[in-house]
């Protein structure tokens, strides 16, 4: 081993080793190490190299005071500086415009200044240290907004996959209209959240990307699912033949369909009268700025170069700042407003998705998802690569979900660049996700503190952790919950790290809690009681089966047949002790009765009212068990051996809501968690 290797690696946030779920150490060998340090942009080929780097990184973590500062005081801010002793005059300017200043105090390498408490948000400050020493500040909240914040006791909700839901009308998938419905009957049924899965921006020419959480960029929305009949001025030819509405989503038919259709509806709507309309479309150009400019300029050139990933475009098109882009900008105009017209069609019909919601008696309204990365070949990675890492993939170790690891396939963002930009770029990806939201889950939260980085070309066995500052992004993210008033759920399933759980919850962040793991050491279920209050509590997510899916140990199928276990009789025989372990439980809790056979209807209300009971503020039920679906969305681990992201529910929301099972699952959980 390299000594200087080593050092390099520990700077970068390279964590040595790791301990997978199952206690097994895991050593990240030289080899990762070195790709990881270069998918960084450091060289470490050699020694030689890996000493060139370190010194390059220690000068300049050697700043007299770093990019950010962070504090969750509203009157003081305290930090490491390497600086002499002094009582240097300062400034702090707030966004909002108001300024203080005064004396601040340099002891031992601390400086402390206190002022008049500032609201949350960020700040510029300015020392009067030789030249001037300046540097942003994030006075944050001390925690996220929690659902007690907003007078929420006890509360439910319904999740789904958008694409999925069906409603009176044929088309090929679920639509924000559709969720508008759903939102709209869920209300009415006494929810208080429609949870859904990322609707980040797609690949515009990717109709083999169906998967929501690997997204071209997670700051912007999913346009495919605007309804075209909801677009302003909308013509009924616009939509020309309909792709048949099918048990499993033709991606590439019904993305081919939709683009055709919007793209007529774009040229009605520019050359149009409705000025009102146009002049709401330049607005929201204006206020996305560059970042929306670069997005649809991004998606412009990808559907160009038809789908190809950016690093095979010819190399003048590589960078969004080559004189060639800005030249393809000018003279396709017409394109780049076509994608910024989808992202404000995307906007508006998500935003009234939420209203609907709200207006039929919703405390919340929408619980979005933030995917963990985008995609490496996305515009995030091309419009800001010094923020991103294309070189690495995001992936997790072995766990019960995917005992081989699993590689996501996802960029990761370098905690160096973060740092270095103010913490600015994940702060507006949470923004995004608050954005017509009462409440979001942080997807594998635990990459807050650490992620799995996998090099490319590696496997999840090649893989080790990279460190991120933890504590500045828990403010961050605090600081955005508040500007939103949203509730943030972290989900912290599989390998956690020590603390991590507790720091979530001083932060006011709800815990994920999925029956099915809720196990005491001897293998037993946890009884409602033991939930903790500040989470939400759930029967499964999409990577795992239905209700009905687990109890007929459908996914113990699926993965003997994808050869991700060796005997499939062994994990069904598992499953039937598990059925008969919560059984038990249920029926000592009187939440069924012992009548046998045992039915599965009976089953399926029973553990849903296990899930109303537990002591967790907020509780879900699946669209997809209130469907009495026996297949789940998504098996991890997998891409075209199973259909993933493309299954429809078997009824529409008609059908579903008017099942008198339907209705006694809900009536439980009003009853359970009424509204106050």
């Amino acid at each position: 081993m390299s000594e200087v290797l080593d050092r390099l690696a520990d700077a970068c946030g390279i964590e040595p080793a790791y301990h997978d779920i199952s206690g097994r150490h895991h050593v990240a060998s030289p080899e990762t190490k070195r790709a990881l340090i270069e998918a960084m942009g450091l060289a470490a080929g050699s020694d030689g190299e890996c000493r060139d780097s370190l010194g390059r990184l220690e000068e300049r973590q050697g700043a007299a005071l770093g990019p950010v500062v962070v504090s969750r005081e509203a009157d003081r801010i305290v930090a490491e500086v390497r600086l002499p002793d002094a009582e240097p005059h300062w400034q702090l300017r707030h966004e909002n415009g108001e300024a203080v200043e005064g004396r601040a105090e340099i002891r031992h390498g601390r400086l402390e200044i206190r002022f008049p408490p500032l609201p949350h948000g960020r700040a510029k400050l300015h020392l009067e240290i030789g030249e001037g020493i300046e540097t942003e500040v994030i006075l944050a909240p001390p925690r996220c907004v929690t659902p007690a914040d907003l007078g929420i006791d006890r509360a439910f909700g319904i999740t789904a996959q958008v694409y999925s839901i069906r409603d009176a009308r044929d088309v090929p998938t679920g639509d924000y209209t559709s969720l508008a419905d759903l939102a709209r009957r869920a209300g009415q049924a006494g929810a208080d959240l429609v949870g859904i899965n990322p609707v980040h921006a797609p690949f515009p020419a990717a109709f083999d990307r169906p998967s929501p959480y690997s997204p071209s960029n997670r700051g912007f929305l999913d346009w495919r699912l605007v309804d075209i009949a909801a677009v302003p001025g909308a013509a009924p030819d616009d939509a020309g033949t309909v792709p048949p509405s099918e048990a499993l989503v033709d991606w590439p038919a019904a993305l081919n369909w939709r683009m055709a259709a919007l793209r007529k509806a774009h040229g009605r709507f520019m050359a149009g009268s409705d000025d009102a309309a146009r002049d709401e479309f330049l607005r929201f150009r204006a206020a996305g700025g560059e970042d929306l400019h670069n997005q649809c300029l991004f998606d412009a050139l990808s559907d160009h170069f038809e789908g190809r990933a950016w690093w095979d475009w010819p190399e003048e098109y590589r960078s969004a700042r080559s004189g060639t882009v800005a030249r393809f900008a000018e003279e396709n105009q017409e394109a780049t407003s076509f994608f910024a017209y989808l992202q404000w069609l995307a906007d508006r019909q998500l935003a009234r998705a939420h209203d609907v919601g709200r207006h039929a008696g919703m405390r919340l309204g929408l619980y979005r998802d933030l995917a963990v990365g985008a995609d490496p070949a996305g515009s995030a990675s091309w419009a800001t690569p010094e923020l991103v890492v294309p070189a690495a993939s995001v992936g997790a170790p072995p766990d019960d979900l995917a005992p081989g690891g699993q590689n996501w396939g996802l960029a990761p963002f370098s905690p160096v660049a973060l740092q270095a930009n103010a913490y600015r770029p994940i702060g507006a990806a949470f923004a995004a996700s608050m954005r017509h939201a009462g409440a979001v889950r942080i997807d594998h939260a635990m990459a807050l503190q650490r992620l799995f980085w996998i090099p490319r070309g590696g496997s999840a066995a090649d893989g080790a952790y990279v460190r991120y500052p933890f504590h500045d992004l828990l403010a961050v993210l605090a600081l955005e919950s508040n500007r939103a008033r949203a509730v943030v759920i972290g989900e912290d399933l599989g390998t956690v790290p020590s603390g991590f759980r507790e720091a979530m919850h001083d932060n006011g962040m709800l815990a994920y809690r999925v029956l099915p793991f809720e196990r005491r050491d001897d293998g037993s279920f946890k009884e409602p009681q033991e939930y903790p209050q500040l989470a939400a509590a759930c029967t499964a997510t999409h990577d795992m089966p239905t209700v009905r899916g687990w109890l007929a140990g459908r996914d113990a199928h699926w993965r003997a047949n994808v050869g991700q276990i060796p005997d499939e009789a062994e994990a069904r025989a598992n499953r039937e002790a598990d059925v008969a372990r919560l059984v038990e439980t249920l029926q000592r809790l009187d939440l069924l009765d012992g009548a046998d056979p045992l039915t599965e209807s009976e089953f399926v209300a029973a553990v849903h009212r296990f899930v109303a009971r537990t002591a967790s503020c907020l509780a879900f039920v699946q669209i997809e068990d209130l469907a009495r679906e026996l297949e789940q969305p998504n098996l991890p681990g997998t891409l075209d051996e199973h259909p993933n992201w493309r299954r429809r529910l078997g009824r529409d929301l008609s059908a579903i809501f008017s099942d008198p099972a339907t209705d006694a699952i809900l009536t439980d959980l009003r009853a359970q968690r009424p509204r106050r």
